[in-house]
């Protein structure tokens, strides 16, 4: 299944875990001014931050060793 899904191989733990940090930093630079245009509510920049947050914590947690994948 997993050659199904990826082109190329697919990222280790940590590059997934680095590529969910960028974007997130990418998120916070553009979400205000996608909030200020009034493209995006402030409630739906909040909550895809959170749900990216999220999914960074879940992912550490796996680094950690805390879950299985």
């Amino acid at each position: 299944m997993t050659d199904q899904l990826f082109a190329l191989p697919p990222p280790t733990l940590l590059q997934q875990i680095a590529e969910v940090e960028r974007e997130i930093g990418m998120r916070e630079l553009v979400y205000p001014r996608q909030v200020a245009a009034k493209k995006m509510t402030q409630q739906k920049a909040d909550w895809l931050l959170t749900a990216m947050r999220a999914v960074l914590a879940t992912l550490k947690s796996l680094d950690a060793g805390e879950g299985e994948v």
